[in-house]
């Protein structure tokens, strides 16, 4: 894969896209024990014109400063990517180029980051808000 038009085709063949706005992608990852996670899918555009896929995961609104120092230990022990904010919301990101992505280069982050924000969710948050 090696366009934004390779890797859209990829995730809606691989993962249950709900929703479409744009280059903003959202679908879902089922779990075998009946739990499920919020993936969103978004083309990113360096200033030198290099497309980036971003994937993100909602944690949920974080309840206090605590909670948040241990967010930020537990993805600093080596988990994965990193925590954004928008509104009130806590997401877990991370980023990879398109120019040669592979299907693996898409899955293995797609499972960690939503596994990361799954258990994030459910010792911060109290679990499933999304």
């Amino acid at each position: 894969m090696a366009s934004w038009a390779d890797v859209q085709a990829f995730i809606e063949k691989a993962y249950s896209v709900k929703k479409k706005e744009g280059d903003l992608w959202t679908g879902t990852i089922n779990y075998d024990d009946g739990r499920s996670q919020v993936v969103g899918f978004q083309k990113k555009v360096t200033q030198s014109g290099k497309v980036w896929l971003t994937i993100d995961s909602p944690i949920g609104e974080i309840p206090s400063k605590d909670a948040l120092d241990r967010a930020h230990d537990f993805l600093f022990s080596g988990a994965c990517g990193g925590l954004v904010k928008a509104g009130n919301v806590y997401f877990i990101r991370h980023g990879v180029p398109i120019d040669d992505i592979s299907a693996d280069e898409i899955e293995s982050p797609v499972s960690v980051v939503a596994a990361v924000a799954d258990l994030l969710e459910e010792k911060l948050v109290g679990g499933d808000k999304w």
